[in-house]
């Protein structure tokens, strides 16, 4: 799932991960690597983008070599760019290969709009930053032609996994 910060990425992995694993499906969540520098405040390693990369990277690729019919990755891995960029730490080598890699899954891609108040627990953004990066991060999906489906922090999690499974 794309979106900002306190978009309800997180919201809607946990609620999808847990409506998959009551069908029966064999689904695992990736949580944020992000999140957890934050948590332990280590904010300046949010900076390195290629450690971040690497290691949001590491934990989807561990799910590969398993019999995994879906990962709900709370953090994909074009968002290293938009903050790569927004910080001024991104190269044009780093970006390819975040996209080059992005690009070896069998991706189904949503971008969650805040239609919630924003909460700034766990966050560095604050509310007007998250607003202007959702603005950004659409830009980036489309120059990289990431194809998403719009929902927004209230669609329900039936009309996501109706999406899934037709597709």
């Amino acid at each position: 799932l794309f979106g900002s910060s306190g978009s309800g990425k997180s919201t809607h992995s946990l609620k999808l991960a847990g409506a998959l694993k009551e069908q029966g499906t064999s689904v695992e969540y990736v949580p944020e690597y992000a999140k957890y520098l934050v948590y332990s405040c280590h904010n300046r390693m949010l900076l390195d983008q290629f450690k971040i990369f690497s290691e949001q990277r590491h934990s989807i690729d561990i799910l590969r070599d398993h019999d995994i019919d879906y990962a709900i990755v709370d953090s994909p891995l074009p968002l290293g760019i938009l903050y790569g960029e927004k910080y001024g730490t991104m190269n044009k080598s780093l970006s390819s290969v975040i996209i080059e890699e992005f690009n070896t899954f069998d991706n189904v891609n949503f971008f969650v709009t805040r239609t919630v108040s924003f909460n700034q627990v766990g966050r560095v953004e604050s509310r007007d930053e998250s607003d202007s990066d959702s603005y950004l991060l659409k830009e980036l999906l489309n120059k990289h032609n990431i194809n998403y489906v719009d929902i927004t922090t209230h669609t329900s999690t039936d009309e996501i996994l109706n999406y899934i499974k037709g597709n």
